[in-house]
């Protein structure tokens, strides 16, 4: 087992090179390291800043130090700090780091912010109250939790998880697959390269969309997905809904808004079910023209509705009860296949015939290897 070396720093240790300052009640502490490794934070309360610099070395900075007692773990590639509070009603902390660029950081603190400027390497953030906000990350995850707060993070080259009980969640493109869940707030992200699942209990979701599908759910607020290369799962409990061309099964749903989706040119074998309902709005499905499914579509007509409601198809479906509470529309198109079910209270529906996706042009034969 390796030695393990701590140090541990308080009020008495002022002759040090790295003591806390008498005027300020600052302290300042440099480690030598090299790229790829770890800066772990364990800290009682405070903000949290890293910077990044040119220099092999890890520069400390606290402010408010003398409320503190600390413990320095120094190995080659692995510094930690632990700090632990010793006034309940101390003045304002913070800790500033500066981290060579491509580090690896693991912070905590019990209650303040968190700013990471871009770096290459794992972030694992958390804090017990406010935001967090982290730069581009390249080549590494990024998991971020706090639990009161909003949470905003720039391209992340690697997978990403974030998480807040109160606040938004806001994110660049992710190179991998990601996972974003507020208690209450709204959830922005770019497009994702793998798989993208986008909660909240209250509150707007909007995702430029994901390669290999998306989960979106809502309790209260709109949903918008601008593309996906596999399935999508929107459901809200009061919102519009607008998904855009999906290469895969559609579910969505909503207790009031109108829904629109749009299913695109599926490669062979590949689920294109859709289910739609609203309990009160309209209802758009966008097709492709050779698209083989067997499509059931109805309209609940209320007893006070003063509506005209119709079902409005592209494609040869037996349409009946125009005059009555229910409208219903049923057929099979192209032979039939995939099953289309399509639900609306007091609205219309609309199966809009788009033109089939040109063929994937050939590739060119590659050269053989020598």
């Amino acid at each position: 087992m390796q030695p393990h070396y701590k140090y541990l720093l308080t009020l008495l240790t002022f002759s040090l090179p790295s003591a806390i300052s008498a005027a300020t009640g600052d302290l300042e502490r440099e480690f030598n390291v090299g790229p790829g490794g770890t800066l772990v934070l364990e800290a009682d309360s405070g903000s949290v800043e890293v910077r990044t610099w040119d220099q092999p070395r890890v520069h400390m900075t606290v402010r408010g130090a003398d409320n503190f007692e600390f413990e320095f773990d120094e190995q080659p590639n692995r510094i930690t700090v632990i700090a632990e509070s010793t006034s309940f009603f101390s003045r304002r902390t913070g800790f500033v780091f500066r981290v060579p660029v491509e580090f690896n950081l693991d912070l905590e603190t019990m209650g303040g912010s968190i700013q990471v400027s871009d770096l290459t390497g794992n972030v694992t953030v958390e804090t017990l109250g406010g935001s967090i906000t982290i730069g581009n990350i390249g080549n590494g995850r990024v998991m971020a939790e706090t639990a009161g707060g909003s949470i905003t993070i720039g391209d992340v080259n690697g997978d990403a998880q974030a998480e807040t009980a109160g606040g938004s969640i806001t994110i660049g493109q992710v190179n991998g697959s990601a996972e974003l869940e507020t208690a209450g707030g709204s959830i922005r992200a770019g497009f994702v390269t793998g798989t993208i699942s986008a909660e909240t209990a209250g509150g707007s979701i909007r995702l430029d969309g994901a390669e290999m599908g998306v989960i979106a759910s809502t309790a209260g607020g709109s949903i918008t997905v601008q593309r996906s290369g596999g399935p999508i799962n929107a459901e809200t409990a009061g919102g519009s809904i607008t998904l855009g061309p999906a290469r895969g099964a559609i579910q969505a749903s909503t207790s009031g808004g109108s829904v629109a989706a749009e299913l695109v040119s599926l490669a062979a074998g590949v689920n294109g079910q859709v289910e739609m309902e609203t309990a009160g709005g309209d209802l758009e499905l966008k097709l492709p023209a050779d698209h083989q499914a067997s499509i059931d579509a109805s309209i609940e007509v209320s007893r006070r509705s003063r509506g005209d409601y119709r079902i409005y198809t592209d494609f040869p479906l037996v349409i009946s009860g125009e005059d009555g509470r229910e409208v219903v529309a049923t057929g099979h198109i192209n032979g039939g296949g995939d099953r289309i079910r399509l639900r609306t209270h007091n609205g219309d529906i609309r199966i809009i015939r788009t033109p089939p996706a040109p063929p994937a042009p050939p590739q060119a034969p590659q050269a053989p290897q020598p």
